[in-house]
């Protein structure tokens, strides 16, 4: 269930102020209290919101888990730590890969620092990082343009088109969450445009999903399941969703043989 224009502003009004009220909202989109009132409902289902009576707060939970790397990252950590271990399978040395910025795909950073022979394009400081003090890892490519230090990564038109240079044996992507989507969800418009670029690049597609993320929505989905080749998760708590999701795509689960190994 992707927001519309009005309803992503709202968000992005919460998020920036922390409270927001349904008679300004009423008067800036000329539109009535009561569809400001169901804009309130979305968003408190998707878990963005605490709806009260005439306005609405940005969730606790939104405000943890959606804002920065630094305080995404320690969240289900040691479930983040299963999944990226299980990435592993996929990657072999001598071959070029893409890392987002997701905070899962940031913790598979620390099992390459012996691949030698690979290479990894990102536009994550956090994964560039990681590597710093490694005299012998991967081969680093960061791609350049602005710096966006609470997502800790870079963006610019630049990095869109240098996209297109490489073909990726694998990509790892993440996920702000699944809840009510047909795929994988960004917080921001344009990462997901990155998104959708470098998927079109890859062989292999290959979303990186605590647990977590299947109790909460997303903002802009980025990719339907089908342009997926694989889901690598630690569970899926709901039974529907879970017969659904294995339904579209290959789901990968902690522990599971995958056959790459």
């Amino acid at each position: 269930m992707n927001l519309n224009q009005r309803q992503t502003d709202i968000l992005n009004l919460l998020i920036e102020k922390g409270t927001v009220y349904s008679s300004d909202l009423s008067s800036q989109y000329s539109v009535s209290t009561e569809t400001i009132r169901k804009d309130f409902n979305l968003l408190e289902e998707l878990g963005y919101a605490q709806k009260h009576h005439g306005f609405a707060t940005v969730s606790e939970q939104y405000t943890k888990e959606a804002l920065n790397l630094d305080t995404k990252r320690p969240l289900h950590s040691r479930e983040k730590l299963l999944i990226a271990k299980k990435a592993l399978d996929f990657i072999e040395d001598n071959s070029v890969i893409f890392c987002d910025s997701g905070s899962t795909v940031c913790e598979l950073a620390q099992y390459l620092t012996n691949y030698s022979s690979l290479t990894i394009v990102t536009s994550s400081l956090a994964i560039v990082d990681a590597f710093r003090n490694v005299p012998n890892g991967p081969h680093i490519f960061l791609m350049g343009g602005y710096v966006n230090y609470d997502y800790q990564l870079t963006r610019s038109m630049e990095f869109d088109n240098s996209v297109e240079q490489f073909r990726f044996a694998q990509a790892f992507f993440g996920t702000t969450g699944v809840r009510y989507h047909d795929g994988p969800t960004s917080s921001k418009y344009r990462e997901g445009l990155v998104r959708q670029r470098v998927m079109r690049q890859s062989d292999c597609n290959i979303v990186l999903c605590d647990n977590s993320k299947f109790k909460t929505g997303g903002i802009h989905q980025y990719a339907s399941w089908s342009e997926c080749d694989y889901l690598i998760t630690d569970g899926i708590p709901d039974e529907k969703m879970k017969d659904n999701l294995e339904h579209q795509v290959k789901v990968i689960y902690c522990g599971e043989e995958t056959g790459n190994s």
